[in-house]
């Protein structure tokens, strides 16, 4: 299982991310002088994307790692299916509403994902599947990397749904604060379900 977890993060996942990034460049949405150069130059460019470009290198990929690392080891490929079963169609529904914000991005806009937005699909597929088996189907978690990997993810939830950037507000940025009750909606159901379970788990 510690191999799988090296390989799984740092050749699965990072790779996922290089070429979301890549995707991203390719198609001048990386950079804002790229987008400034479109129709689009007030939209979100893939390297100021909190989620994407940011939180999933640095916060959930390591988490990853350590949750295959230390806790894998319980899980069977059957169990993993079960759990992808229900992921994934989630998964599909989530990038299909994403696709139809009315705030569009380097990964969804005009009611389609770009090219990078396709390879994000995936990306998050596998990572919802690995973080829903940690938190409904492994055992004796240690209750401190429990809630710090809670905590993480609230953090990662806050980059994703750009509300760091909604509070920086800067030039290229077309959205306010408080305008977005979507992005707040879903943060809370999100959050709300993610602390019960913990809780329960710590219980």
């Amino acid at each position: 299982m510690h191999i799988f977890a090296v390989f799984f993060v740092t050749v699965v996942m990072y790779g996922l991310w290089v070429i979301e990034g890549t995707m991203a460049y390719r198609s001048r949405m990386f950079f804002p002088s790229q987008l400034a150069q479109t129709d689009y130059r007030r939209y979100l460019p893939f390297i100021a994307h909190g989620g994407a470009m940011w939180g999933d290198p640095i916060i959930v990929n390591p988490l990853i790692f350590v949750i295959i690392w230390f806790y894998g080891g319980q899980w069977s490929i059957l169990d993993v299916t079960y759990t992808s079963l229900i992921v994934w169609p989630i998964n599909i529904l989530l990038h299909k509403i994403w696709a139809q914000c009315r705030y569009p991005d380097c990964l969804a806009w005009g009611g389609e994902l770009t090219p990078a937005g396709c390879h994000h699909f995936i990306y998050m597929g596998l990572a919802m599947t690995v973080l829903v088996q940690f938190y409904f189907d492994t055992k004796e978690i240690d209750p401190w990397f429990l809630w710090c990997t809670t905590a993480a993810l609230t953090a990662h939830l806050f980059l994703g749904t750009h509300k760091v950037l909604d509070i920086i507000n800067p030039a290229w940025w077309n959205r306010k604060f408080i305008g977005d009750i979507q992005g707040w909606l879903s943060l809370f159901i999100v959050l709300s379900a993610l602390y019960w379970r913990t809780y329960t788990l710590i219980r």
